[in-house]
């Protein structure tokens, strides 16, 4: 019987945990720090997206303010050429396609922030949102720099026609 005993006692060590804590902690840490590294990242990288739009929206309505001002928009749009006149269609339709990508954009958007905000573990789900769409979003912002970059292009040839049709000849 002792000599059972003492056999147990040496294998008590079998019966603890295969385990250290430190190791379980430094992983839970490492899972928590990678965890809050990627919901920094996708904080940031709406944080940009929305630079982008603001962008794009300082744009828009640069644009649109120009042709509420008569004057204006007789300087970019009177005695075109039929290429100008092209010109500015296609500006017309890039701006309703610039629409119809904002919206895309809110669809995808109003699925993360629902997502992120129900339930408990809400950052969690939008993290994972995010990821899903993440390539959508990728997309959407490369089409909204874009867009951004074309219609300040656009901006600034309505500057260059105003300037043309008030300098002194």
């Amino acid at each position: 019987m002792k000599g059972t005993d003492s056999r147990n006692l040496t294998n008590s060590a079998a019966l603890e945990p295969s385990y250290q804590p430190s190791w379980i902690r430094a992983t839970a840490s490492g899972h928590i720090f990678t965890f809050v590294t990627s919901v920094n990242n996708v904080d940031a990288a709406i944080a940009a997206l929305g630079i982008e739009v603001t962008q794009l929206s300082s744009v828009l309505d640069s644009i649109s303010d120009s042709f509420r001002d008569i004057s204006l928009a007789n300087a970019a749009l009177s005695s075109q050429t039929g290429h100008e006149t092209k010109y500015w269609t296609n500006v017309k339709q890039s701006m309703g396609d610039c629409k119809a990508t904002l919206e895309d954009l809110v669809r995808v958007l109003e699925t993360v922030k629902t997502r992120r905000n129900s339930g408990v573990l809400g950052a969690v789900k939008g993290q994972i949102s995010f990821a899903w769409n993440s390539g959508e979003i990728a997309s959407l912002k490369q089409k909204i720099s874009a867009y951004r970059q074309t219609m300040d292009l656009s901006l600034q040839l309505i500057s260059v026609y105003v300037s043309l049709s008030t300098a002194p000849y």
